[in-house]
């Protein structure tokens, strides 16, 4: 796949993760100053927080950082949800 067809692929994938990350927002973020954050700022502010990957399918954020408590918040939200 080259040229055209690369790009238009790309632009899909672009798009598929912008509507992921605002459809995540509205249900994580009910309560929260959150829901009402640009994409930039959840980017910069949640995105952003310290984590480490051990190989293993548990991620730990770093506790002292100040938004890391809206994002554990925001992912209680989400595995709250009633299955589709």
């Amino acid at each position: 796949m080259q040229g055209f067809a690369a790009n238009r692929v790309w632009c899909l994938i672009v798009a598929l993760a912008c509507d992921l990350l605002a459809f995540s927002q509205l249900l994580a973020m009910t309560s929260t100053p959150g829901r009402a954050w640009e994409p930039r700022t959840i980017r910069l502010q949640l995105m952003a927080i310290p984590a480490v990957i051990a190989r293993r399918t548990v991620l730990r954020y770093k506790a002292d950082h100040p938004w890391t408590s809206l994002l554990l918040d925001g992912l209680g939200h989400l595995q709250a949800l009633p299955a589709p």
